[in-house]
């Protein structure tokens, strides 16, 4: 048979085919795993002891909680594993009987016990020892760590500026710090069934609303698993008075929700910090809220070509784009009748004015003036704008995100104020983004939100991939400058962890957007 062509008619497909990749070898065992295996009593004797220190200082901790009037941990407990780096950590749930927070590198795994008496991973012990079926994967687990690991527990869950910061924390210090919480607990959810060849549609169907209820189960207790351990940072940080941080005025909460986890911004004390970080279970990491890149010395854009052009208005279904950044100068001769003023909002603490009040110029009124004319501004004539602009203000005169704005949550407002509104927002232009680096070990909490609502919504967000400096001008932050100084020339330095794209910039949902140029464009009146 032959296949369409797919509009691509110099392609001549052979064949097509679906279903489930075939999957072939496994790779070689661990060296470490092997040595287990041979010696199955010396390993079993050494993970023995490990949890007999673990169960050990568990009680020693709580004993010396309650002395000192300390918040009551749950029978759930933080641990940190060492396991076999190559092997999928799957069986730690299935054979130990351990909830799985966070994979690490280098085998380290974040982990919490359901209680402290291990039985199900002693039963596995045993087996490993007798060579029984279900005891292979003792030989896959190195180590166990308990909160005694004051050092390691830390250096996996803290951003490299507070770990760098954590032994200076002061007690009584205040200190605002976003708290990701793993909600997923043991429970998986089982893959959807795949329609067998010469299958009755009536057989399968049943097999699919069979599965469908599963799923809508796991959904279930994935909620109820949040509403417990968001109960649980609550009552941590309000035992050291602290409190999780809300966008008030734009009605935004402090909570970022996904189905496997949730993200806090938070208020607390160093004492408190200390506690969350190497008490509390369901962790898997702690960073501080992010400066955003600013522009500043930017020239305002010329304009003065212009002066005998009309822009119009769009028509009434012409598409919305919604311009999320430091407002829109709306009065603006070439934007104004463009803004869908109607729907303008400040999302800053504190500041409802909609207004970009950022020197020289603006930057959201910048960036609405190059969504409407990305490619030259007219200068006669009438002429009708494509899209509307919608405004929502999240940064500050100063360029900056107010450290009382949670992006996570506050992107979740405004895509969901104006994606339900009649008719509908699809595209949100996001021209904001962290000034450092994003990080590699876990997607962040503003990223994924930005993945959920283009999912849930059926959105585009256009992400600026972000900026790098000319110069140093903070740790680990080299500018273009510093590269060329350090015999690492373009484009090869581009290659350095310091030029990585910017937090948001790694969602796989955005059309993530930037440019390489050595110097500012100058067409006719346009100055880029």
């Amino acid at each position: 048979m032959t296949p369409p062509s797919l509009g691509l008619p110099h392609l001549s497909l052979l064949a097509r085919q679906s279903g489930r990749p075939k999957l072939r070898g496994g790779g070689r065992t661990n060296e470490q795993t092997n040595v287990n295996k041979s010696q199955p009593v010396v390993h079993a004797n050494r993970l023995s002891a490990s949890m007999k220190r673990v169960q050990a200082l568990r009680g020693a901790v709580e004993q010396s909680r309650a002395a000192e009037g300390l918040p009551v941990l749950p029978a759930a407990g933080p641990m940190l594993l060492r396991v076999d780096p190559d092997a999928d950590v799957d069986y730690i749930r299935s054979s130990f009987g351990l909830e799985v927070v966070s994979e690490q590198e280098n085998g380290f795994v974040v982990a919490v016990t359901p209680d402290f008496d291990f039985s199900k991973l002693e039963q596995c012990v045993d087996k490993f020892v007798k060579g029984k079926r279900g005891g292979g994967s003792a030989a896959k687990l190195y180590e166990l760590y308990g909160q005694d690991e004051a050092v390691l527990r830390p250096e996996r869950l803290l951003s490299e500026g507070l770990y760098a910061l954590w032994p200076r924390i002061v007690e009584d210090g205040i200190y605002l710090v976003d708290i990701g919480i793993e909600c997923l607990g043991s429970v998986e959810l089982p893959d959807p069934p795949e329609k067998k060849e010469e299958e009755e549609d009536s057989r399968f169907l049943n097999r699919l609303a069979a599965w469908q209820r599963k799923r809508d189960a796991v959904y279930v207790k994935w909620d109820e698993l949040k509403m417990e351990r968001e109960e649980l940072l609550e009552r941590f940080v309000n035992a050291y008075e602290g409190e999780i941080v809300s966008n008030v005025d734009g009605g935004v909460g402090g909570f970022s929700e996904l189905p496997d986890r949730f993200t806090a911004r938070v208020r607390i004390s160093g004492r408190g910090l200390r506690d969350v970080v190497l008490n509390m279970p369901y962790v898997f990491e702690v960073v501080e809220p992010q400066d955003v890149m600013s522009h500043p010395g930017l020239s305002a854009v010329r304009t003065a070509g212009a002066q005998s052009v009309a822009i119009l208005a769009p028509s009434d279904d012409a598409p919305r784009v919604c311009v999320i950044d430091s407002g829109i100068q709306e009065e603006h001769r070439l934007l104004s009748a463009a803004i869908d003023t109607a729907v303008s909002l400040s999302y800053v603490p504190g500041d409802p004015d909609v207004s970009d009040r950022v020197r020289p110029g603006g930057h959201g009124t910048r960036v609405a003036g190059a969504v409407l004319f990305p490619f030259s501004i007219p200068v006669t004539g009438a002429v009708a704008a494509p899209f509307w602009i919608q405004n929502a203000r999240i940064l500050n005169e100063e360029n900056q995100l107010p450290k009382g704005l949670f992006p996570p949550s506050t992107l979740t407002a405004i895509v969901e104020r104006l994606n339900s509104s009649s008719p509908s927002t699809k595209i949100f232009n996001h021209s904001v983004s962290s000034y450092f680096p994003c990080r590699l070990r876990h997607m962040s909490a503003w990223a994924a939100s930005i993945d959920m609502l283009s999912a849930v919504h059926d959105v585009l967000f256009v992400q600026s991939a972000g900026n790098l400096p000319a110069l140093e001008t903070r740790t680990n932050r080299l500018g273009i400058i510093n590269h060329l100084q350090s015999g690492r020339t373009y484009p090869r330095f581009l290659l350095e962890d310091s030029c990585r794209i910017a937090d948001p910039a790694q969602s796989l949902h955005a059309l993530t957007v930037g440019s390489i140029a050595y110097g500012a464009p100058h067409s006719g009146d346009h100055v880029a």
